[in-house]
């Protein structure tokens, strides 16, 4: 269960929020079974937090250092990862193929994601950028954030 003082910290928004992790840098955030639901968590440091079990639909990580965080069980349907650092996260590529956009995000192996969950939003959003969809190489640069 999550930590109520982390939890409310939180709900005054992302600024509020790094500015806490700014002053409490080893402290390592339980948000664990929280419900963030549609939560705006853009560019938030979230550093080594646990949010196992937590409810993450639609939530929106866009820029956000997630470095190492534990999302084992979490529900990511429809959430933002674009651009998120998941280096070492404890997650799986089921919980990954849930979400809505990993676009440049950095993959829990250390590689930027590839595509390879072909997200409907993705593919809108290349079609948008002009991109060549049949080109492999330029897909892969659009995907990296290259392009």
């Amino acid at each position: 269960m999550e930590n109520q003082e982390h939890l409310d910290i939180l709900k005054q928004g992302v600024l509020e929020w790094n500015n806490w992790r700014a002053e409490n840098p080893e402290s390592r955030p339980d948000l664990s079974a929280a419900n963030l639901r549609g939560a705006n968590m853009r560019a938030a440091h979230l550093n080594w937090a646990d949010l196992s079990a937590a409810y993450l639909r639609g939530a929106d990580f866009h820029l956000a250092n997630l470095g190492r965080p534990d999302l084992s069980a979490a529900n990511l349907g429809g959430a933002d990862l674009s651009a998120a650092d998941l280096r070492g996260a404890k997650v799986s590529a089921e919980q990954l193929a849930d979400c809505a956009f990993l676009v440049c995000a950095k993959m829990p192996d250390g590689n930027r994601y590839d595509g390879r969950f072909n997200f409907k939003g993705d593919i809108e959003q290349v079609r948008e950028d002009g991109v060549d969809t049949d080109d492999f190489e330029v897909m892969a640069r659009w995907y990296a954030g290259d392009d």
